[in-house]
């Protein structure tokens, strides 16, 4: 299992605390989707300009040159796949979620902006719940039409929306109908993202939300046909913002075939198994370090606190924690709720830890 770490800021370590984590041969494939997602754009809401390249500190490895399209080797070798789930979140992101972890199977999910902001609740999830979040464009335009700017602000857009929901950025990115040129792959690999296409197309999309019994021998065929076929396949499927019954039919069985046919399941930075517990370390300073797959939700790092923190605590699905200073003041990230704190009250010592009922 692969240790990913996030670091914030410096300072003194204080406390610890731990969780239990609950191109353009592809083109035609996917080029009947265009119009539905060039209608999205107009629903773009501005962010900030795109981001200054190199600030940043990323928690992401060095990604690798080109394009990607098979699944990492794992050690001691064998076959590997890579689930891939595009144009997310939507209807059926959460029953996906919820066989993927069933299974305990890793998977990565390439999400579109807009989406994001439209089903904020499920990229949360797949935070918490371990699973690799990529970056998919803002509203899913066809890259190689646009100008170097404008194909920065699509990466861009997607960037500080998964900060602002997660607190993390995005390792991995998938263009647009695979479609893509050189100035795509040297954006992406400045913002610390390896580019990633597939070698395994469901064509799930294509059912256009059908529940079909035709549709979903269809999905698991094609996945078993073209993935078995190979060593470590990347496949292709999606959780578009329409209910897509198909495909949530069809994964189970697309999972036993691969488990059974000896495959160990990857996400696209090569994590094998169920999601991990983790941890987070917090300073006085209030820097949050990230751990495993415990998820960066935010910090009070750079700020002027009026104390030092002395504990923090996490909620229990690891959604959120809380920090609290010596003088009693509490800060809510994530998922956590913020109850109240003793702020401004003369306190008969300073406080030393926290716990959660």
């Amino acid at each position: 299992m692969s240790l990913m770490t996030r670091r914030i800021g410096s300072g003194l370590v204080l406390s610890l605390i731990l969780i239990g984590m609950a191109g353009s041969a592809y083109h035609s494939s996917h080029i009947a989707t265009a119009a539905r997602w060039s209608s999205l754009a107009a629903v773009s809401r501005q962010v900030r300009p795109s981001l200054a390249v190199g600030v940043a500190e990323s928690s992401c490895p060095v990604p690798a040159s080109g394009i990607q399209y098979q699944a990492a080797a794992i050690p001691g070798g064998g076959k590997t796949v890579a689930l891939t789930f595009d144009d997310g979140p939507g209807a059926s992101t959460a029953a996906i979620l919820s066989i993927l972890k069933s299974f305990g199977v890793r998977a990565t999910f390439f999400n579109i902006g807009v989406q994001e902001t439209e089903w904020p609740q499920d990229v949360r999830a797949e935070a918490a719940d371990g699973f690799l979040i990529g970056n998919h464009t803002w509203d899913h335009p066809n890259m190689t039409t646009l100008s170097a700017a404008g194909q920065a602000a699509e990466m861009d857009k997607v960037i500080d929306e998964q900060q602002s929901l997660v607190g993390s950025s995005p390792c991995v990115f998938r263009p647009p109908y695979g479609d893509y040129n050189s100035t795509t792959l040297s954006l992406a690999r400045q913002r610390h993202m390896a580019v990633w296409l597939w070698d395994v197309d469901t064509q799930d999309w294509m059912a256009e939300g059908s529940s079909s019994v035709y549709w979903v021998n269809r999905i698991i065929s094609l996945a078993e046909s073209e993935g078995g076929a190979l060593s470590h396949p990347v496949v292709l499927m999606h959780n578009q913002g329409i209910p897509m019954p198909a495909t949530v039919a069809a994964l189970p069985t697309i999972i036993r075939f691969f488990r059974s046919h000896g495959y160990t399941f990857v996400d696209l930075l090569g994590r094998t198994g169920p999601p991990s517990p983790g941890y987070w370390l917090v300073t006085a300073r209030g820097n949050v370090y990230a751990f495993g797959d415990a998820g960066w939700r935010g910090s009070e790092a750079g700020k002027v606190l009026p104390a030092p923190v002395v504990g923090m605590a996490s909620t229990p699905d690891g959604a959120g924690y809380w920090l609290v200073t010596a003088r009693g003041k509490v800060y809510a990230f994530g998922d956590a709720a913020y109850y109240g704190s003793e702020t401004g009250k003369v306190l008969p010592a300073p406080v030393v830890g926290m716990a959660v009922s």
